[in-house]
């Protein structure tokens, strides 16, 4: 019974570590796809200041 116990836990343990680790892996992706948005948004502002003429 013991056993079945410990084996019990250690499944619920790997199960919950598994579903973080995804959603670690998922804020990441989000953040680094902002990140990269945040980036080309002032190089694209960047090249319009320097295309647009100046008065």
């Amino acid at each position: 019974m013991n056993s079945l116990n410990l084996e019990l836990i250690l499944l619920v343990v790997t199960i919950l570590g598994g579903v973080v680790a995804l959603l670690l892996a998922v804020f990441q992706l989000v953040d680094t796809y902002l990140d990269i948005g945040e980036k080309l948004k002032k190089r694209r502002l960047k090249n319009n200041n320097k295309t647009a003429p100046s008065e």
